[in-house]
């Protein structure tokens, strides 16, 4: 056996070893979750939480205030102030299942298109990132991938697939355990929709309320930045108004 086989053999055996001694998906999800002090159950809870920060846009970079309200699986609404140029915006926005609605001061109206669809995938991304349905329901299918380096630290990567949705790949801190990154195909409106890669980073994990929840959050598409916030007053009620998702 010639030193070239050989040498292929034991690079693929050693691949293969350390394959098996990662964790599996469902148990690096699990762990994510524990690591924030959440149980693993598959009970999702609605999410109300406050968000300040800058996005960037066209050459622009834009101080906000926010607040999202989230209904488990598909509802998402946001209120958000800003200004751009002397001049004060209040924009509001609500997906719910297929419907998408938005406002701008007195100019409301629904949503369609690739806009409408963007906002929904983007509902679709938020609630996989709260780990909680990913071990529970079955339309989800989970694989291992190479983790990254992220802000120095080793991850594992968990693929997440299902039907009709892009694929979102999760990465968690081989120390902590938490979800640390994900990554996504989304289209950006910012420039006409095209295709780009949507990488999002969750980072500086405080306890509020025996829960960790990541403070900062920042996002990038297509490489570039788009938004740095720093998330706060975390709140799970039992139910939200309906009437939030209804009418802006």
């Amino acid at each position: 056996m010639s030193r070239f086989v050989v040498s292929c053999l034991v690079v693929a055996l050693a691949a293969g070893a350390g394959r098996a001694e990662d964790p599996s998906p469902k148990e690096l999800v699990a762990k994510g979750l524990a690591a924030r002090g959440v149980k693993d159950d598959g009970k999702e809870t609605p999410l109300n939480f406050k968000d300040a920060g800058i996005v960037e846009v066209s050459g622009l970079k834009i101080e906000y205030t926010a607040e999202f309200w989230f209904r488990p699986p598909d509802a998402l609404r946001f209120e958000m102030k800003a200004e751009v140029m002397g001049q004060k915006l209040d924009i509001k926005s609500i997906a719910a299942g297929t419907k998408v609605m938005e406002s701008m001061g007195d100019t409301a109206g629904d949503v369609t298109g690739d806009k409408k669809a963007a906002a929904i995938a983007q509902v679709y991304a938020f609630w996989v990132s709260t780990l909680k349905p990913l071990n529970h329901d079955k339309a989800f299918k989970l694989s291992n991938v190479v983790g990254k380096k992220v802000n120095d630290a080793e991850t594992f990567g968990v693929l997440v697939e299902r039907k009709g949705q892009a694929e979102v790949t999760l990465y968690f801190d081989k120390k902590s355990g938490l979800l640390v990154k994900s990554e996504t195909q989304v289209k950006d409106e910012f420039s006409g929709f095209k295709e780009v890669l949507e990488e999002s980073y969750y980072e500086d994990y405080k306890d509020v309320g025996g829960v960790k929840e990541a403070t900062k959050l920042r996002v990038l598409r297509d490489g570039k930045s788009l938004i740095e916030s720093k998330p706060s007053d975390f709140k799970t009620p039992e139910k939200l108004d309906p009437k939030l998702f209804e009418k802006l």
